[in-house]
């Protein structure tokens, strides 16, 4: 437990200048990889972890934890300047990112990413710095039935998602979806292999993400004759505080999703990003419609939501050994590398080194607050680099960063192919966001559906599920999610069918009026 000595502890433990200066570096080192395409924190910590050798244990995991919140931020920056996520926690950023830069407000839609991200990560550490132990047990609830509905209730999503063009989007999900079965099955059978080895493990999500969101932006740029933006505008790191305040409830929403997505293994900021996306869109009674057209809202959402994921992944890492995502083993290994055994032990032997980490983990906030509104200052000069220059060293590092992923050309196929279709289908109308959330939700949710199939053998499956409470008030939540948007329309037609026939009503009335005085005065 969290007591006043330790914390004290850790206040000058932190303040050391060689720590500080530790995670000033590990967040710049964060937010350059985060920004570039392809990258992500997971690769940024993989990639630090020979140099926390030389350190002592606090320092190496605060400087890794220093990159991490950064790196998840970092992805913001290239999301909306270039419509191309740097790292796959910022896909949802593009959505409304890119409309706020192409109307020349790049600097205010990264402003707003910044703002939000600095709002999930101080939560989310304050969190675990209070209630570590809480979390953890609260993970241990997440059974494959839980993440199972998880995963559906994000399914949803894709309907909300494609609310214009609905057909398309549900075309394009289930599309997603089927992507998501290649390779080998929950039971062992291949599917969709064609014979071919590299696609015995499946598609990897990074080399799709980065070819359906950069390659049609790429070229783009190639076949126009410069950037399409508003010149009108510059493109400066302001926000009125009353936009400030407007995000604040959003930011919120989006927050709580992903301090809840941080604690299931194995689902990960990526997911955390299009849920707490969809959700705000959906709290958001008077400018719902207008997310995906350059709200500072939709940005806020992604990134408040995809930075939460970072602290309360650590809970149950720390508390249990089980990390929350791909980032948190990573740190894992780290912890390890120093004699530390996560798990109940480190707890009871070393709490002073955990209140440590733990309040160092809010102060890489602001570390990630400071540099990021530095690297956010410089990010927009991307503009005055000609596009028939710059397009094509966008192409050099997706394909680089493809590549260093799995270390595989084949991927770089994989990202290639991806983005070439995504271009024609999006001149077609088909927008590929749906695809690729049915491919990120689809795999989760056929995996922890046949764990729960096996686990719910001897009673049944809905007996099964019936006895687990947080799956079914996901259930409850997905059947709402479903049925909400259909009485809403309902209503709002209702609502604009009554006032067009008091319209119609008025101007009957008024009609009359002017005929009986036209009449009197015969």
């Amino acid at each position: 437990m969290l007591t006043l000595a330790n914390f004290a502890l850790a206040i000058q433990n932190v303040f050391q200048p060689d720590i500080l200066l530790a995670m000033l570096v590990g967040s710049m080192i964060g937010v350059v990889v985060g920004a570039l395409p392809g990258a992500s924190a997971t690769m940024a910590l993989a990639v630090m972890i020979p140099v926390t050798f030389w350190f002592e244990a606090d320092m190496s995991l605060l400087l890794l934890i220093s990159v991490y919140c950064s790196g998840v931020f970092g992805g913001s920056i290239s999301a909306c300047l270039l419509n191309i996520p740097g790292t796959p926690a910022s896909a949802a950023t593009c959505f409304d990112g890119a409309p706020l830069t192409k109307r020349g407000e790049g600097g205010k839609a990264i402003l707003t990413a910044l703002i939000a991200s600095t709002f999930g990560g101080l939560i989310s550490g304050i969190a675990l710095l209070f209630c570590a132990p809480l979390l953890a047990a609260l993970a241990l609830k997440f059974g494959a039935p839980e993440t199972m509905m998880v995963a559906l209730f994000g399914l949803t999503m894709v309907a909300s998602l494609s609310s214009d063009k609905l057909v398309k989007g549900l075309i394009m999900g289930a599309l997603g979806m089927l992507i998501g079965t290649i390779g080998l099955s929950p039971t062992g059978s291949a599917r969709f292999t064609f014979g071919s080895i590299q696609l015995y493990g499946g598609l990897q999500t990074v080399p799709i993400l980065i070819g359906v969101f950069s390659i049609p932006e790429v070229i783009r740029m190639l076949a126009s004759h410069g950037w399409k933006m508003d010149t009108s505008k510059k493109s400066r790191m302001r926000m009125a505080f009353k936009e400030i305040k407007s995000i604040i409830p959003t930011c919120s929403i989006a927050t709580l999703v992903g301090l809840i997505i941080g604690l299931i293994p194995a689902i990960g900021p990526e997911t955390a990003t299009f849920i707490g996306y969809d959700r705000a869109k959906k709290m958001a009674k008077e400018d719902g419609e207008t997310f995906g057209k350059g709200n500072i809202k939709g940005v806020a959402a992604s990134e408040a939501a995809n930075n939460a994921v970072c602290g309360t992944s650590l809970a149950p890492m720390f508390a249990l050994g089980i990390p929350g995502s791909g980032a948190a083993m990573v740190l894992m290994g780290g912890l390890m590398i120093h004699g530390l055994t996560p798990g109940p032990t480190l707890f009871r032997e070393q709490m002073p080194l955990l209140t440590t980490l733990f309040f160092g983990f809010i102060i890489a906030q602001v570390f990630m607050l400071v540099v990021g509104f530095g690297a956010c200052k410089l990010a927009p000069l991307v503009f005055k680099v000609h596009h028939l220059v710059l397009a094509p060293i966008i192409l050099v590092v997706c394909m680089v960063g493809t590549f260093a992923t799995n270390n595989s050309l084949f991927d770089v196929y994989i990202m290639l192919a991806f983005g070439v279709a995504a271009y024609f289908l999006g001149n077609a109308g088909y927008s590929c966001v749906p695809m690729v959330l049915g491919m990120l939700l689809g795999k989760q949710f056929e995996t922890n559906l046949s764990r729960t199939i096996v686990l719910s053998q001897k009673t049944g499956f809905l007996s099964f599920i019936m006895t687990r409470p947080i799956a079914l008030v996901l259930a409850g939540l997905t059947i709402i999610t479903i049925i909400l948007p259909v009485i809403m329309e309902q209503r709002k037609k209702k609502r604009l069918a009554r006032i067009a026939l008091e319209a119609e009503g008025e101007n009957k009335q008024g009609a009359q009026d002017m005929n009986l005085q036209n009449n009197a005065d015969c």
